[in-house]
């Protein structure tokens, strides 16, 4: 089995809005419009996930719109956004390896987070994921159905022979729709008790 786990609130808590990112971070902003909307109400949040624009770019705009003194508390703003690793994650990682399973990621991420989750930060089950592929790297953003594509073409994978695990009811609709196994990831019970009963992994 090849399987496919999006990053935030499957493998990783996340916040989604900007006003927990903010509580995260400790910062005191002077304004903020922005402040009970979601990560993605910024203009520049989803065009920087997508490889579209720069990081200068992007942590100047969020600068801006939260009245913050520069890029590097926008940076410290934007880190704060992600948290830890779901507890079990890492012995789900390593089970799935040890029953012959080929693991990927297809995350809707860019690259402050992504060197965060992939090699400088205290993440081991994400870090031991054989694929690690983000939209940044692929040009589109889920759940454009392009991204789904650009994935099978990157991993040399097709959509018959992997499971895809999602927290976005969206994301799941659009995999399916390209003929992907798809199945959604909810906040109901903890994620690697979940990931477990999907996959059948005792």
């Amino acid at each position: 089995m090849k399987v496919v786990f999006d990053v935030g609130k499957v493998l990783a808590t996340a916040h989604m809005q900007w006003k927990d990112a903010l509580a995260a971070s400790g910062l005191s902003i002077q304004f903020a419009d922005l402040n009970d909307k979601y990560l993605y109400d910024l203009p520049q949040y989803l065009p920087y996930e997508g490889g579209q624009i720069s990081e200068e770019e992007y942590l100047t705009g969020l600068s801006n719109a939260f009245g913050l003194g520069g890029t590097e508390q926008a940076r410290h703003l934007h880190r704060s956004i992600i948290g830890a690793e779901y507890e079990g994650i890492e012995a789900v990682i390593d089970d799935l390896h040890a029953r012959g399973d080929e693991t990927a990621t297809l995350s809707n991420n860019n690259p402050i987070h992504w060197a965060w989750f992939t090699k400088d930060g205290p993440y081991p089950g994400i870090q031991k994921i054989q694929h690690l592929i983000a939209s940044f790297q692929l040009g589109y953003f889920k759940p454009d159905p392009k991204i789904f594509q650009a994935f099978c073409e990157k991993t040399g994978w097709s959509p018959d022979e992997l499971i895809f695990l999602d927290d976005a009811e969206k994301n799941i609709v659009a995999a399916r729709g390209l003929g992907w196994n798809a199945e959604i990831i909810t906040e109901d019970e903890p994620k690697a008790v979940q990931i477990r009963r999907v996959l059948s992994l005792s």
